[in-house]
């Protein structure tokens, strides 16, 4: 069975880019779309084509608060962080 062509050029922009977030900013589609895509790829081939791995940053000592938190976090005076 031959790649499917959209797979393929979506690989390439993901390769390209350097991470799928970028390369659904770039195609203007969901990251959901663009991951499925270069999975079914991988199954076309029978061979992974990109090496994932769980994000490396440790939660936050103290995320901010919303009012459904735990009571002692959405009662803190902590604020929403601005950036």
């Amino acid at each position: 069975m031959r790649p499917d062509v959209d797979a393929l050029a979506t690989f390439v922009q993901v390769v390209d880019s350097g991470s799928v977030t970028a390369a659904a900013a770039r195609l203007g589609l969901a990251k959901s779309v663009v991951s499925k895509r270069v999975t079914q790829l991988e199954a076309q081939l029978a061979t992974p084509l990109l090496h994932r791995a769980p994000a490396m940053f440790p939660p936050p000592r103290r995320a901010p608060c919303w009012p459904s938190a735990p009571a002692p976090c959405w009662r803190s005076s902590t604020p929403w962080p601005t950036t």
